[in-house]
């Protein structure tokens, strides 16, 4: 009787303990419910914005470990609720964001359980068919994007997305090819360029609001040397999203392009004025452009316009010619280097912040995974991360190290190369400048001073011969680069007197 009134005070405390275990961890596991239900999307959007600036190895681990931290949380839930197909979906995405070979599988082992518990949800469908492409399976990626357009005919709005994502993967195959030169790409450049705009166009059918492959196909006609093309497609999503600053900016790219400059500067205009102040600011990228006196000034009221003021190159035009410059590469820079799959745009990656500092490189070298942009006398390598549209600020190898020194050149690290390099502002009247002979007095009177200005133009190097008349200007600026004074006028030629010197032919120019 003993024995087992003791036995049954064992089984009631073995169950009491079981009970409390079991409570126990599913208590854990509606923390980490409600934890994951509270935070992991907002976390996952963090790592999404942060994972462009993951640069070192402190920041990479960071980042790493927040990942790794939503993807525990969901596999809590995902145990406790096996039969919930967007908790993997969200596991997947996560594990596409580490993007190691290994976690690449654990994505596709989510996705298709995901798909398994709801085959017609389309989100999961279309990521399945990008998860194929990470991995390299380009054609099941593709024949994943065709069984989409198969399976749901009456959805256009995944119609679209999967034409989409077919063209987005045969442009970065156009792009590679053209960046390599190598010979006999040219064929398989030109039968992807055709494709992505086969599939951009389909997209745009299947879904004329469909935002991206307008950008992409304006794209791909300008990388085709087709701008006008590229004003077209941008012209029609204005005509959609009239709000729609970027296609503004493209459109202006375009003009510029063929050369329009002053339509560019309208374009320019109308899209910087439509954006928030802040926006404003990150579509100018100023920072990367001007020094830390620059950035001083810049603060101040009307340090921007004084800013502009001391790169324009020729102030007799309406419009500031280095300024417009600027404008054109951060738009390039938005529609070629975006990492779309990561949603960051491209003046905040690293092929985007060179563009927009120093300009289209002089010339390139690429081999695999590693890219080199060279700039006369400094040049900025890159390598590949682990999505097709990430590269990143990298170093030299031993062997080009070795190469360099031997040359005199210190080896650096692209991001060094970056930060200490002055920018380059293009100047489209270079080649038509020369210096002449000039002089300027001043005169006090009283409580002003007169500025009396003479030069003498020589007549060689002034081609008059389909015009009677030339644009002259005076202009007069303090240490603040504040306009004193400003006068543009139409000068005849007769007016002009010429005078003979051992030196040639002069006009003489007095104001």
């Amino acid at each position: 009787m003993m024995a087992n009134s003791f036995l049954y005070r064992v089984f009631v405390m073995a169950r009491v303990l079981v009970a409390i275990i079991v409570i126990g961890y599913w208590g854990t596991g509606v923390l980490w419910a409600e934890m994951s239900a509270m935070q992991v999307d907002s976390l996952y959007l963090a790592i999404l914005k942060r994972e462009g600036t993951a640069y070192d190895k402190k920041q990479k681990n960071v980042f790493d470990n927040q990942v790794k931290k939503a993807i525990t949380a969901y596999g809590h839930i995902s145990q406790l609720d096996v039969e919930n197909a967007e908790n993997y979906y969200r596991l997947a995405k996560l594990y596409l964001v580490l993007n190691t070979v290994n976690d690449r599988q654990r994505a596709k082992r989510a996705i298709d359980e995901a798909i398994r518990l709801d085959r017609n949800n389309v989100d999961y469908q279309l990521m399945l068919g990008k998860l194929l492409w990470s991995q390299m399976f380009w054609y099941n990626g593709n024949a994943q994007y065709e069984m989409v357009v198969e399976a749901f005919p009456e959805d256009r709005q995944a119609i679209a997305k999967a034409h989409y994502w077919m063209g987005y993967y045969v442009l970065q195959g156009f792009l590679a090819y053209q960046d390599r030169l190598v010979m006999g790409n040219e064929e398989f450049s030109e039968a992807d360029r055709l494709k992505a705009i086969l599939s951009f166009k389909k997209s745009i059918v299947a879904d004329p609001n469909f935002r991206d492959p307008y950008y992409h196909l304006g794209l791909v006609y300008l990388e085709s040397n087709q701008p006008d093309s590229l004003i077209y497609y941008a012209r029609q999503l204005i005509q959609r999203y009239p709000e729609d600053a970027q296609a503004f900016l493209f459109c202006g790219l375009g003009y510029q392009t063929m050369g329009d400059e002053l339509q560019a500067y309208e374009f320019y205009t109308t899209a910087l004025q439509m954006v928030s102040p802040q926006d404003r600011k990150m579509l100018e990228s100023i920072e990367y452009v001007a020094t830390d006196a620059d950035l001083s000034l810049i603060e101040n009221d009307g340090g921007m316009d004084r800013f502009w003021q001391q790169k324009d190159p020729l102030l007799l035009t309406t419009f500031n010619e280095s300024k417009m410059d600027h404008y054109r590469r951060v738009a390039y820079a938005n529609l070629r280097f975006s990492r779309i799959l990561r949603g960051i745009p491209g003046w905040q990656t690293d092929q985007g912040k060179t563009y927009i500092k120093f300009g289209p490189y002089f010339s390139r070298s690429v081999y695999e995974r590693r890219e080199t942009w060279h700039y006369g006398d400094f040049r900025i390598h890159f390598r590949s991360g682990s999505d097709l549209d990430a590269w990143y600020f990298d170093g030299e190898d031993m062997n080009e190290a070795a190469a360099s020194l031997a040359t005199g050149y210190w080896p650096d690290h692209g991001r060094i190369h970056f930060q200490k390099q002055p920018a380059t502002f293009h100047d489209p009247y270079r080649a038509q400048k020369y210096s002449m002979p000039y002089q300027v007095a001043a005169f006090p009177m009283q409580d002003s001073i007169r500025l009396a200005v003479a030069y003498a133009i020589p007549v060689s190097q002034v081609d008059v011969s389909q015009t009677d008349h030339i644009d002259e200007g005076l202009f007069l600026f303090d240490a603040h680069w504040d306009s004193v004074y400003r006068q543009v006028k139409k000068t005849y030629v007769y007016e002009y007197k010429t005078q003979r010197t051992p030196e040639g032919l002069f006009w003489i120019s007095q104001c």
